[in-house]
């Protein structure tokens, strides 16, 4: 009877100790060009019941500037989630999403954050979680962050000096 109990014990650990470790959030490498408008996906994997989160992300503003954020086109944009994204603060957005209705378990993109490109061409900023915390508990190791870069700079400086030295126009610059 002590093996059985011990077993079923042993069982409940385990699953609850792998859900515990198991969720995470993890932004793209973007780049983009100066004034651009981007969207970027902000995808959590493994979630088991996802009654909320809050999520900091910090960014450069000399490079970006966060306009908002949206759950359409993601896994939660049924209506189930509230949500609010607070871009009050330059250089930093936050999220906070809470369940109406049915709970989600499962991976994918939560939400779209918004930013303008406002920094110069070969500039980049990273996208840094800060706080990632779903249902309570912090997963803030279970991160993996971001960054958005600026199109230009060297490269074009080097189609400038090819074009130069061949007898052929490589391409319009504007069009690079």
């Amino acid at each position: 009877m002590k093996k059985f109990i011990f077993s079923i014990v042993a069982i409940i650990l385990a699953g609850f100790s792998s859900n515990l470790s198991a969720q995470n959030a993890s932004l793209p490498q973007i780049f983009a060009d100066q004034g651009d408008a981007i969207s970027v996906p902000l995808t959590i994997s493994n979630m088991v019941n996802l009654e909320g989160a809050d999520i900091i992300i910090t960014f450069d503003a000399s490079v970006i500037n966060a306009t908002g954020a949206t759950l359409a086109g993601g896994i939660l944009e049924n209506g189930n989630y509230g949500f609010q994204a607070n871009t009050s603060t330059p250089g930093s957005i936050t999220l906070v999403l809470y369940a109406n209705a049915a709970l989600y378990s499962g991976s994918g993109i939560v939400a779209y954050l918004q930013f303008n490109v406002v920094g110069n061409a070969g500039s980049s900023s990273s996208l840094t979680f800060t706080q990632f915390k779903v249902n309570e508990t912090s997963y803030l190791s279970s991160t993996t962050n971001g960054s958005v870069t600026i199109n230009g700079g060297e490269i074009k400086c080097l189609l400038l000096i090819l074009q130069r030295l061949s007898t052929e126009p490589m391409c319009q610059l504007d069009q690079c």
